[in-house]
């Protein structure tokens, strides 16, 4: 078992110091009153906000559609998934879940990229100054209310939608794909915005017994005046010391490419006091420490089953 355990230490470790996870934005949809669909498939409303989610999912923007009643349970999902920011889309009923949510996000400090409003009930709307971006798709005004703040707001519009009844709004093309085009655009920028993960990169380095009978690793040049060359080591059984060499990832391109040394002076980027040696040096000790541990642990075994094979023969 212990011939595997540092080889994994080393896996996790580069792994948990090369994955950042990406924040973008994540959508809530709210379907109006008159959907019952819980009750009976047949008795739909809101239908092309679930298209819409599908069409979202499927390119990778998470996206949740729920009753207009359910904003506490839409609350208590974003609360626990603390996403970068949030999109809300309401048709009717849900055009109203959708500006209580915006206003509820001031609260819980989470940026409100986009909302979508279809046919809000009642002639008015209102985008908070925290929305980023806000559309109202109406069909007849003043049944159906427009955004009284468009003029004022930094980025709000309301669109009219001619040929559509308040219970196809929501399957209108022009207003599937103004939602769609918009939710692309601001994935796409928050994503460009995002910093780019970095990964800890180091030379493959075999285990090598040391003089006080531990298992380590040699000294590591802390020298970061030149890059690193790439290696192809293959694992080696070592019999020395009964465990398999660690085998981590290399700096540099592609394989059996040798990188030209670049002087600090021409290369700004370096920061002569954080090197990846401090960072590896800590992976280090963690290593020798399980090691010791494991041996110590093999050797107290060992002593009781002779110890206790003695006592057999006694």
């Amino acid at each position: 078992m212990y011939r595997v355990i540092l080889p994994i230490a080393a896996g996790i470790t580069a792994v948990a110091l090369s994955i950042q996870p990406v924040q973008a934005v994540e959508v809530y949809l709210f379907k109006g009153a008159g959907d019952f669909s819980f009750v009976n498939e047949n008795l739909h409303f809101s239908r092309g906000l679930q298209r819409i989610a599908e069409t979202l999912n499927s390119e990778g923007i998470h996206s949740e559609v729920r009753r207009f009643s359910a904003v506490g349970d839409a609350l208590a999902t974003i609360r626990s998934r603390r996403p970068e920011s949030v999109a809300f889309i309401g048709h009717s009923m849900g055009a109203l879940a959708s500006l209580s949510m915006a206003r509820q996000m001031r609260e819980e400090g989470i940026r409100v990229a986009y909302i979508g409003l279809i046919d809000i009930p009642g002639p008015v709307g209102v985008a908070g100054d925290n929305v980023e971006w806000a559309e109202n798709y109406y069909s007849i005004y003043p049944v159906y209310g427009r955004l009284t703040n468009a003029d004022t707001h930094s980025n709000a519009h309301n669109i009219h939608v001619f040929g559509q009844i308040h219970t196809t709004m929501d399957d209108s093309r022009k207003v599937r794909n103004g939602m769609l085009s918009a939710l692309r655009q601001i994935q796409a920028d928050e994503l460009n915005s995002a910093p780019q993960p970095g990964v800890l990169m180091v030379d493959n380095i075999p285990v090598q017994p040391q003089p006080n009978g531990t298992v380590g690793l040699p000294p590591i040049d802390a020298n970061p005046q030149y890059t690193q060359q790439v290696v192809n080591q293959p694992l080696v059984y070592d019999q020395t010391t009964d465990l398999q060499p660690i085998a981590l990832p290399s700096v540099g391109g592609q394989a059996g490419v040798v990188s030209q040394p670049i002087p600090l002076e021409q290369d700004p980027g370096i920061d002569r006091t954080t090197t990846a040696s401090v960072v590896v040096g800590k992976v280090v000790d963690k290593g020798r420490s399980l090691i010791g541990k494991v041996r110590g642990y093999l050797a107290r075994l060992n002593q009781s089953r002779m110890e206790r094979a003695q006592s057999y023969e006694q």
